[in-house]
């Protein structure tokens, strides 16, 4: 759960400085787009397969989640 929470506060941050470094005036290649995808992936499959815990346990798994 806390990789979880860590990618959220990561992703609020970017939000705050998006205009100064948005893809758009920075640049994202495909490469670091897939990067992001498929780390977007794996966190989004340990959630799907009930793998994520919290504070009373473990989340529980996903009936239909779909990968991206």
């Amino acid at each position: 759960m806390m990789n979880l929470l860590t990618v959220f506060g990561v992703l609020l941050c970017a939000l705050q400085c998006y205009s100064q470094c948005s893809p758009q005036v920075r640049g994202v290649n495909q490469s670091a787009r897939q990067t992001i995808l498929n780390k977007h992936n794996q966190l989004r499959a340990k959630v799907a397969n009930g793998q994520e815990s919290n504070r009373q346990g473990r989340l529980p798994q996903a009936s239909n989640m779909l990968q991206l």
